[in-house]
Order: C-alpha cells, then structure tokens, then sequence
C-alpha cells in the first residue's frame, strides 16, 4: 500500500518493537515468514479475499537486501525490537538508534522510504512531547523530500495540524476502538 520499491531501503522514527522493520524486510526482500497464520485472519472484521489478493500480490523472488532504519527513544521498546529482530533473524538487516529519531537520520540514506507507526491511544506516554515530536517530524520531512514515500499510521487525528504537511488518506481502520488512518505525504 505504500508503493515501496523492493531495493528501497526504510526508515521507521518511532519503531517501538520493530513490527513495521520486521514486515517491510519480509516484504521487500521475500524472507522467511510471510505466509504465516496471523490473529488477525480471525478477526470478524477481516477481509480474507482482499488478504488473499495482498499476499498473492508479494510471491516474488527474493530481492537483495537493503538494510533498513529503525530510531526510538524507548529503549524498553528497543529492547524488544532488536528481540524481536534477532528471533525473526533479520537483525544483521537493521540499524537501529536508540534516542530521538533526528540525529539518526544522518544515516537514513538519500531515497529512503518512510513507513511508521507513532505512539497513539489510552497508554500512549507523552501527550505534549509526542505532539512536539510530530511537529519536529513535520519539519525533518519538510527538510528532507528525497525521502519517499512517508507512510504514518495515524491514531492522533491530528497529525497534519501537528506536522504542518498535507497528507493523503490511503484507508481507515479501528484499532480496538482508536480511529486509525493510513496517511500519505503528499509530495
């Protein structure tokens, strides 16, 4: 959905446990893992035709790997994302900085996609420091055209007011009971 290239390196600012790094490896490379059975396929609400369609849509060949980015300043949650690397054996593919995600970017390569999920609903900590955050995002984006496509998985309902950008609604869903958009930043 967010129009990445197989050799197009990614880079998630607010990577958490790295899902979104673990997934995008998979995806653009062909690894091991992407046929699994997920939760999700459970779910009342789950479309299984339009899962079928995405995944015969990524059976292709293995691609070369590009290493991919990762920054947060959790670093319980980098704890569990370098875990989680390291028991899905995509670790060696991934840099991750721990800290804020500006002075990791000096590494995010020129062309790099940016697909990310930021903090959002009832346990979200941070409140202002996340709103300040978004808006230091919005800036970093606005410095930074080479990198596309920006992809932000959005529970704020407010991250155009808090970067300054225009985006583009991809799709919307619930995350149990938090509206959550799939944005796009137009370029």
């Amino acid at each position: 959905a967010a129009g990445v290239a197989a050799d197009q390196p990614i880079w998630d600012p607010f990577c958490g446990a790295g899902t979104v790094l673990i997934e995008a490896h998979r995806r653009t490379t062909g690894a091991p893992g992407r046929t699994g059975d997920f939760p999700f396929e459970r779910w009342p609400t789950h479309d299984g035709k339009a899962w079928r369609a995405f995944r015969e849509g990524i059976e292709r060949p293995p691609v070369p790997s590009v290493t991919h980015f990762g920054a947060d300043r959790d670093e319980d949650a980098l704890a569990a994302a370098r875990h989680n690397l390291k028991h899905s054996r995509l670790d060696r593919w991934v840099e991750l900085f721990h800290g804020d995600f500006e002075p990791g970017v000096k590494a995010v390569p020129r062309g790099a996609a940016v697909i990310t999920n930021p903090p959002y609903g009832r346990g979200t900590k941070g409140g202002r420091v996340l709103d300040e955050a978004l808006g230091r995002f919005g800036r970093l984006l606005a410095s930074r055209s080479d990198l596309n496509p920006v992809v932000v998985l959005d529970g704020t309902e407010r991250l155009e007011s808090l970067t300054g950008l225009a985006w583009t609604e991809l799709t919307s869903f619930s995350n149990r009971g938090i509206p959550v958009r799939m944005l796009a930043l137009k370029r």
